[in-house]
């Protein structure tokens, strides 16, 4: 929720709905998140709270809205189930753990959950693990892939995927620019500059499958021009105006920031 309000540039907010999605859809699909939080710390397997999850996003939002989220909370929370004290960095070291003990098994019914939304990715070299073919299911069940194996291999092209096998490197960072920030400039401001770092920091996966890896890095560039010269409020207007008027929506970067919100909320900073 407080992801979603904070007038971040190109993403849904309060100010702005996208061309087929309302900040309405988001917060029906916000519930979805709840659901495999709870779900996670009542014992479900991540596989399963995932499939619940998704199916419960598909329904009450009627699309994919918090898909990347949900892909990025699941080893969080199930590493914060297994531990007493919730400290960002262990709990992110811990949470890159968890999928190398997850089997392929329980890797298959991630892969189902994303398989379910359908949504646009950008392909990996090892089309036998590409979440897009038909037989990637049975390719990680005869390969004995785990969780970690199967994201590691998207890692080169999705941000998200690589958060996760790289302890969320990039999420943590964003999160300590939010935890510096809010006291100087307000919670919704620290958010909307943490979002541009996080943009000037990687090639935004969901951009790049839209509309392009041209599209994708010339936004990536511009964000880091903009963390230079100190987040200036003009220069992100303008970066959201281009962003908008290019139908360029950087969804990875807004799950990434919401993953940041999720650990200064576990750890008790928010």
């Amino acid at each position: 929720m407080l992801e979603l309000l904070a007038p971040k540039p190109g993403n849904v907010n309060r100010y702005h709905d996208l061309e087929n999605k309302t900040i309405i859809d988001f917060l029906y699909g916000s519930v979805s998140v709840a659901r495999l939080v709870r779900d996670i710390f009542l014992g479900a397997s991540p596989g399963d709270a995932l499939i619940e999850s998704v199916q419960t996003m598909l329904r009450l939002a009627k699309g994919n809205t918090h898909l990347g989220i949900l892909i990025m909370f699941f080893p969080i929370a199930t590493a914060a189930r297994e531990m007493f004290f919730w400290n960002r960095i262990e709990l992110t070291k811990k949470a890159s753990a968890v999928l190398k003990e997850i089997p392929p098994e329980e890797t298959v019914k991630i892969a189902k959950a994303i398989k379910y939304v359908s949504p646009p990715l950008p392909l990996i070299k090892d089309r036998d693990m590409d979440v897009t073919t038909d037989n990637v299911l049975r390719n990680i069940l005869e390969s004995g892939v785990t969780a970690y194996e199967w994201f590691k291999a998207g890692s080169s092209v999705n941000i998200v995927a690589k958060e996760l096998v790289d302890e969320y490197k990039i999420t943590v960072d964003v999160s300590r620019i939010i935890e510096r920030k809010k006291e100087e400039v307000g919670l919704s401001k620290a958010i909307v500059d943490a979002s541009v770092y996080a943009l000037s920091r990687a090639v935004d996966s969901h951009m790049a499958a839209e509309c392009g890896e041209k599209v994708a890095r010339m936004a990536m560039e511009w964000a880091r021009k903009i963390v230079i010269s100190g987040y200036d409020d003009g220069q992100i207007r303008e970066l959201d105006e281009w962003l908008r008027k290019n139908k360029a929506n950087p969804g990875s970067t807004a799950d990434i920031v919401t993953t940041a919100i999720f650990l200064l909320l576990l750890e008790g900073v928010l």
